[in-house]
């Protein structure tokens, strides 16, 4: 008898301790062992979870909010510079269904719970909070937990980075010095916001960006690149835009996360209506169950994912360009592609002084 309570106990200690482990680990350290030549000190005292989050919506001038995941690092409380990933790919996501395993790993592993994670490398995270960087996250237009439309390298994507950037610049906790990285189509978001000639974008780093749109992916040689094009916009911006969760294209797609807590607990992931895996037509319901079980009165979040329903997507873009400049129509305003690929808008960015960082 005395073993089995001997053992009872001991097991229950071990319990104990590897959950006050993993409650308090803040994830994977990042280890960084260059030659000394390549010796970085930014990456000797970098910490995890250094820093606090925010969710909020950043109102542009024609009333289109557009959703923005805020880290502040909370090193310091004086204003700091900022990075800024601008994307049409859901910048802030949910996993839907989680299980408590995989939760647990999760925390193991990069210090996060989830099922909430931002598209950017826990590590890079962390590097860059624990130098002293914030760190802004926003969804385009028609995007992600954005309200409004938009298509193909829309021009409004050009203004809204402006008037990002200003947003931000504006905020207490920047000192109005903003840089951009990403890669792909952020990429070109990074282009298209140096193109503004903003005071307070100070530098970009792109990443595997093409330089002309129209030449190297609507129709290379003119000839149209029926089968990129679809599964691009099949797999890629209509899953997202419509904030499905699938996993059956190549690239998995998660619902973004909510901007408004409409029921007021406290916690955003759960205004995601239950959805089913791979379910197309998802949102096409008329009522909707919620994993709390309680009911809401109004989803500003199935709102705003039905109103992205009238985009333009891209195959369809893509489709009706049959020349590098011809006119299209973006919800009727004229619209040249050519306009809008980074070998025209590199011009504007000549007349400044924003150095580039270009990979890929």
């Amino acid at each position: 008898m005395k073993f089995l309570k001997r053992t009872i106990l001991i097991v229950l200690l071990l319990l104990v301790t590897a959950t006050l482990f993993i409650v308090y680990t803040g994830g994977e350290k990042l280890t960084f062992n260059p030659d000394p030549l390549f010796a970085y000190k930014a990456f000797d005292n970098v910490e995890n979870g250094q820093y606090k989050k925010q969710r909020t919506y950043i109102t542009m001038a024609d009333g289109t909010n557009i959703a923005a995941t805020i880290l502040l690092p909370t090193n310091t409380t004086d204003p700091v510079p900022v990075i800024l990933a601008y994307s049409p790919y859901t910048t802030s996501l949910a996993v839907p269904e989680m299980p408590w395993y995989k939760r647990i790993a999760s925390k193991y592993l990069i210090g996060k719970w989830g099922p909430v994670y931002e598209k950017m490398s826990i590590k890079t995270i962390n590097t860059l909070t624990s130098n002293g960087y914030a760190i802004v996250f926003a969804d385009m237009r028609g995007t992600g937990s954005s309200t409004g439309n938009s298509g193909t390298m829309d021009p409004m994507f050009i203004q809204d980075a402006k008037e990002i950037l200003e947003w931000i610049a504006n905020q207490s906790w920047s000192d109005k010095k903003i840089g951009m990285k990403g890669q792909s189509y952020q990429g070109w978001s990074q282009f298209a916001a140096a193109s503004t000639q903003s005071p307070y974008l100070k530098c970009i780093a792109p990443e595997m960006i093409f330089y002309n749109l129209y030449e190297e992916a609507v129709r290379p040689g003119g000839i149209y690149a029926q089968k990129w094009n679809t599964f691009y916009s099949e797999g890629t911006i209509e899953l997202n835009n419509r904030n499905l969760w699938n996993t059956s294209f190549s690239i998995p797609s998660y619902p973004s996360e909510p901007v408004i807590d409409e029921d007021g607990d406290g916690i955003l992931y759960d205004e995601i209506p239950v959805i089913a895996l791979n379910d197309m037509h998802a949102y096409d319901k008329k009522e909707f169950r919620y994993a709390d079980g309680n009911k809401r009165k109004e989803s500003p979040y199935i709102a705003l994912t039905k109103e992205h329903e009238n985009n333009l997507w891209p195959k369809d873009i893509a489709y009706k360009a049959r020349f590098c400049d011809d006119t299209l129509i973006y919800f009727g305003k004229k619209v040249n592609l050519a306009d809008n690929s980074v070998d025209f808008l590199i011009q504007k960015l000549k007349e400044t002084k924003i150095p580039v960082l270009l990979s890929g």
